[in-house]
């Protein structure tokens, strides 16, 4: 991350009066705070009307650019508990990032050069498994 002023990106140099616990008076420069691995989220598709059964994964997605993403998955099945895994630093560990077991979307963050995977999590087939990341 690359710390940068208002001043800096020209913008105004206005600052935020605040107040620490014991009264004395401060001022606060506000700050942008900019990605240096880009964060310009590719899109890629983690799977498309797939069936896992339990303990199954998707597909590793590798070389993923860092950013903040929208992962949305649509799952059916009984219980269906799909896992949402990224690859340790070892390169062989898969450590869970987020489980759901309906269909939804929410953010994740990932680094630059993730690779990522689904894993069924549940003791039923997850059928008709859609997902990706935006």
């Amino acid at each position: 991350m690359t710390l940068y002023s208002a001043s800096a990106l020209g913008g105004s140099a206005a600052v935020i009066p605040v107040q620490d616990a014991s009264g004395r008076q401060a001022q606060l420069m506000p700050v942008v705070l900019v990605d240096a691995a880009g964060g310009t989220p590719e899109p890629r598709v983690l799977a498309s009307g797939a069936t896992l059964a339990p303990g199954a994964t998707t597909a590793p997605v590798t070389g993923i650019a860092g950013a903040v993403y929208v992962w949305s998955y649509v799952l059916g099945g009984t219980a269906p508990q799909l896992v949402l895994e990224f690859q340790g630093p070892d390169g062989a560990t898969w450590i869970p990032m987020a489980t759901v077991t309906a269909n939804g979307a929410q953010s994740i963050v990932l680094s630059p050069n993730s690779t990522i995977r689904l894993r069924n999590g549940g003791a039923n087939p997850i059928t008709g498994l859609t997902a990706r990341i935006d």
